[in-house]
This record gives structure tokens, C-alpha cells and sequence, in this order.
């Protein structure tokens, strides 16, 4: 039996992980944005572009993440936010 450290990395992990990240940055003005509608300080005019706007990040996020795993990870190894280099080895 092998160490967990001799085991390949799980990529899929890592992509679900930047996935989740990618989506949260995308929704969480749209979440601040019906907090501000309920209070009154938008008005439905608003918000509904807020959902526009947060409709088409998604799409993007979708269209990178129809991409290969290879591409994925090279943006994954490129982002400050995630630790890992292309290989999926954890770079902290």
C-alpha cells in the first residue's frame, strides 16, 4: 500500500474546489444586492439587472469549466487564490 503522499493528487477535487469558489465570487453580489431589496434600497428595476449580470458570470464560469482538465488546472495553478500548481500538488 502506498503513502497518501505518493498518490496522485485528485484533480477532480481541486476543479469542484476552484468550481465552488469561481460560483460563490459570482452569487455573492447578487446575494448583497437582494439584501439591499428587501431593506428598499434598490428597487426591482435593480435587482433585476443584478440577476442579469450574475446570470451572464455564470455562463462564463460554465463555458471555462466545458473545458478540458489540463486547461483547468493551468488556470488553477495561475490563480493566487488556489494553492496548487498544474500537477494538483498542493503549493502552500
Amino acid at each position: 500500500m502506498q503513502d497518501s503522499e505518493d498518490q496522485e493528487p485528485d484533480k477532480g477535487k481541486i476543479i469542484e474546489e476552484y468550481y465552488n469558489m469561481k460560483m460563490k465570487q459570482a452569487l455573492e453580489p447578487l446575494y448583497q444586492n437582494f439584501q439591499k431589496w428587501d431593506k428598499g434600497e434598490i428597487d426591482h428595476s435593480e435587482i433585476s439587472e443584478a440577476i442579469h449580470e450574475c446570470q451572464k458570470e455564470i455562463q462564463k464560469i460554465h463555458s471555462i469549466f466545458n473545458s478540458g482538465t489540463d486547461f483547468l488546472m493551468k488556470l488553477i495553478e495561475a490563480n493566487d487564490d488556489m494553492p496548487y500548481d498544474r500537477e494538483g500538488n498542493r503549493t502552500d
